[in-house]
């Protein structure tokens, strides 16, 4: 977060893009915010050990989707010595699938897991120095923690060049061992119908067809015209060729 996105999605002065060289938002622009989300679960007890240890052991549930038993939704400890942003303290409180428009649920390799969660959605007017310390600040504050089971990254870009947009997500898996599973890497292309609603435009699908035969056409314009320039320069060329061996004869 601090490294990578900060410096791929966030630009060093925001009032001024322009004079920032970023590989992704050369072509992209980013839409909405970028939305970090976590998963944590609640402590249990470890029923599979002996009974002298369960007190001294900690163990977590393996599984997480739509179940109130394992979820941890209580608010995490806020602290505002730091925050500077109204977004930034967002990241404390829980909040349901439905509260965050995520209806749409993620298989890991570890667990199922819904939309809902302890999420902050980063705003894109945010400088990268802004991004670096807002990510400082989470990891002091232990925003992910053992009880963390699993981390979603989400961002939407739209491609000028092509007129799409795409959709990524990157879930993390974590376990209390501290082994980290970035496992599913998901991008998703898709496009906005908005030209089927407005002024009786034709859809995506009629504006591809119609890109494709101006294509064709485009295509069979040039091909022409090189036909033609070929078999004219050739003609020259003839013409030249059968002057010099006349001239040359003479």
């Amino acid at each position: 977060m601090n490294r990578t996105v900060a410096n791929a999605l966030f630009f060093v002065d925001p009032q001024n893009p322009e004079r920032a060289n970023h590989e992704v938002l050369n072509e992209n622009l980013l839409v909405g915010a970028v939305r970090l989300r976590q998963m944590k679960v609640k402590n249990t007890t470890c029923t599979y050990l002996p009974s002298s240890l369960q007190s001294s052991v900690t163990c977590y549930p393996e599984t997480y989707e739509d179940s109130d038993d394992v979820r941890l939704t209580t608010t995490l400890p806020l602290n505002t010595t730091y925050m500077r942003y109204s977004w930034e303290s967002q990241w404390s409180v829980f909040k349901t699938a439905s509260d965050l428009g995520q209806q749409e649920k993620i298989t890991g390799w570890l667990a199922n897991y819904d939309g809902s969660g302890y999420t902050v959605d980063i705003p894109t007017t945010i400088s990268t120095e802004d991004m670096v310390n807002f990510t400082g600040f989470l990891q002091a504050n232990d925003y992910i923690s053992l009880n963390t089971k699993a981390v979603v990254l989400t961002f939407t870009l739209y491609n000028q060049a092509g007129e799409v947009f795409l959709y990524s997500e990157l879930l993390l898996e974590d376990t209390p061992t501290g082994v980290l599973y970035p496992n599913k890497i998901t991008v998703i292309p898709f496009r906005k119908s908005f030209r089927e609603s407005s002024a009786q435009m034709p859809n995506h699908g009629a504006y591809d067809a119609l890109r494709a035969i101006c294509a064709v056409a485009l295509n069979i314009f040039v091909l022409y015209r090189v036909r033609v320039i070929s078999y004219s320069a050739g003609l020259s060329l003839f013409r030249f060729l059968v002057r010099e061996r006349s001239t040359f004869s003479t």
